[in-house]
């Protein structure tokens, strides 16, 4: 199988951003309100908000082997 992908620091460092950022932490802990629609437009453009779902993806292939086939193109 292929070698696991890697997160970096600077990935890190955005991630950590993302879970602490004031219009990001109520968008994801009401995901059907309103105001986590309109948000959503904006997680379209910010590297914080696409640095934590990487993340999650790689965890999440890490956790089942054959997400990590689909994941790591192998």
């Amino acid at each position: 199988m292929g070698e696991p992908m890697k997160i970096g620091v600077g990935t890190r460092i955005m991630t950590f951003l993302c879970r602490i950022c004031p219009l990001c932490v109520p968008a994801r802990r009401w995901p059907t309100s309103g105001y986590a629609r309109r948000i959503r437009v904006i997680q379209n453009h910010c590297p914080c908000c696409a640095a934590r779902v990487r993340v999650q993806r790689v965890q999440q292939a890490a956790s089942s082997p054959a997400r990590a086939a689909a994941v790591t193109g192998a």
